[in-house]
């Protein structure tokens, strides 16, 4: 299942994350409801994974940039108990990034992506 819609900062605007959370929470609230007491992987971008884990803990949405950090390719592990009630378990894991090269890091990635310190 795939949702489509506004990109969380497409227009740059402070109500653009409450529009994009009406498009992503009802469709995690449905991968929840569809796989119960199931191990589901979602692959989305930073800034969705920090709008949805921000709606989901209650923080703000609008200001979820200056309250979640996110890395590139982090791992977050969200548990929940019902579709709307959610545990955050692991936030911002980057452990695989470890044992990467620094060759790695140096080639042309993006100006977000910064070797483990």
């Amino acid at each position: 299942m795939a949702w489509s819609g506004v990109r969380a900062d497409a227009l740059g605007s402070t109500l653009c994350p409450v529009i994009a959370l009406g498009s992503f929470l009802p469709v995690l609230r449905r991968i929840v409801h569809d796989h119960r007491r199931r191990s589901v992987l979602l692959v989305s971008h930073k800034g969705t994974n920090r709008l949805l884990i921000s709606s989901l803990l209650g923080f703000d949405a609008r200001g979820y940039r200056d309250h979640l950090d996110q890395s590139p390719a982090a791992l977050n592990i969200l548990e929940f108990t019902t579709e709307v009630r959610a545990r955050l378990k692991l936030f911002n894991d980057t452990s695989h990034y470890e044992n990467v090269p620094e060759r790695i890091f140096r080639q042309d990635l993006s100006r977000w992506w910064k070797p483990p310190s």
